[in-house]
């Protein structure tokens, strides 16, 4: 066997082995394309609850403003309007619901970031194993390596 057949089929075991790893990259980026419209999606959602959540905020702050100007006041007898509470929400209660809305972004956000890293770390692995065999690499192969490396449009 001569010097250029076993380089042959070097390179042949090499396309042999980077070839799943493209396809691996692909289902990954097609992955990460998902996660990234969910957690769009959450956020939107998250940001429409928060507005809801400043409204009903703004509502208690200005009831409870009410309520200590007339402390302050001194009327003890003052007529509570039979509405005041039909919104079903207390203080304790949008507070609560501020903290929890808080938590639960902040664990949404951690979780879309923890999910939309681990593509880029996979990556970056990829794409020290190409630099690694780089060198080994015949022109064509070279190419084919960097139009697969382009983003898509």
């Amino acid at each position: 066997m001569s010097a250029g057949d076993a380089k042959t089929v070097a390179l042949r075991i090499l396309l042999e082995e980077v070839s799943p790893l493209f396809d691996r990259v692909e289902q990954l980026n097609t992955t990460l394309v998902q996660v990234d419209a969910a957690v769009r999606s959450d956020i939107e959602r998250l940001g429409a609850m928060m507005q809801s959540l400043e409204q009903h905020l703004g509502e208690s702050s200005e009831l409870m403003a009410g309520l200590q100007g007339v402390q302050r006041s001194g009327l003890k007898d003052y007529p509570v309007p039979p509405n005041t509470r039909a919104s079903g929400h207390s203080t304790r209660t949008v507070i609560g619901a501020a903290i929890a809305a808080s938590v639960s972004c902040a664990a949404v956000l951690g979780a879309g970031a923890w999910l939309l890293i681990q593509p880029t770390l996979q990556h970056e692995q990829f794409g020290r194993e190409v630099a690694a065999a780089w060198p080994r690499l015949d022109a064509d192969t070279k190419a084919k390596i960097s139009q697969a490396a382009k983003p898509p449009r």
